[in-house]
């Protein structure tokens, strides 16, 4: 379990970014993890092991909405869509190098596994962003995986042990 942990902190090098195709939107870039084809995103991203995806969405949207409107609405769609959603944690409107940023981490049953993601939505004029991170909820390296991807976003990592 620990070994699967180190993998995934060694795939999550920091420094490395790259831009949401179509966009000048930066965001980081796992080392290690692999593009894969998946009709309904902009981009989804494949860890080494195959069990976490990073899925980037983008979104047009009335720039009159405002980030706030867009989180929210996102937020209404994951609640109507996954039936037994469990919030664990929820922000909105944080602010980062200038981006008002809102993150919701949550639990949902698929079938009989348990699955957790965190969503980071933000907004650039006329375009809406979804960051989506997860797994299933049983994989011992999701979490840090989530942290070290946060913190690689916000520009700060925190020290990893």
């Amino acid at each position: 379990m620990r070994a699967v942990a180190l993998v995934l902190l060694a795939c999550l090098a920091p420094g490395a970014e790259f831009l949401v195709p179509g966009t000048d939107f930066p965001i980081p870039q796992p080392s290690g993890w692999k593009s894969v084809v998946d009709p309904g995103a902009t981009l989804v991203l494949v860890s080494p092991d195959g069990q976490l995806r990073l899925a980037v969405t983008v979104q047009t949207f009335s720039e009159e909405t405002g980030p706030a409107v867009f989180a929210k609405r996102n937020l209404a769609d994951l609640q109507r869509l996954l039936t037994g959603i469990e919030l664990k944690d929820w922000n909105f409107g944080e602010q980062h190098h200038g981006q008002e940023w809102s993150r919701v981490r949550y639990r949902f049953v698929l079938g009989e596994q348990t699955y957790e993601q965190s969503l980071w939505m933000t907004t650039r004029p006329g375009l809406g962003y979804c960051l989506t991170l997860g797994g299933p909820a049983n994989h011992p390296g999701l979490d840090q995986a989530i942290r070290t991807f946060e913190a690689d976003l916000w520009g700060s990592r925190t020290i990893l042990r």
